[in-house]
């Protein structure tokens, strides 16, 4: 599963702020969407996704 955000870069950039490390960089999908992939403090990977039509 995934969160769904308004703006998945800038979410990153903020968690990043806050000590989660990048998985990759963000990409952009097939159909459209924006997803990144972080790992909290513990480990967890956590995906963050824009959606195609939020641009």
């Amino acid at each position: 599963f995934a969160f769904e955000v308004e703006d998945a870069t800038a979410a990153a950039e903020t968690l990043k702020a806050m000590g989660m490390e990048l998985v990759d960089d963000a990409k952009r999908r097939p159909d459209g969407a924006i997803q990144v992939f972080l790992t909290d403090p513990d480990g967890h990977v956590i995906e963050l996704c824009t959606s195609p039509n939020s641009d």
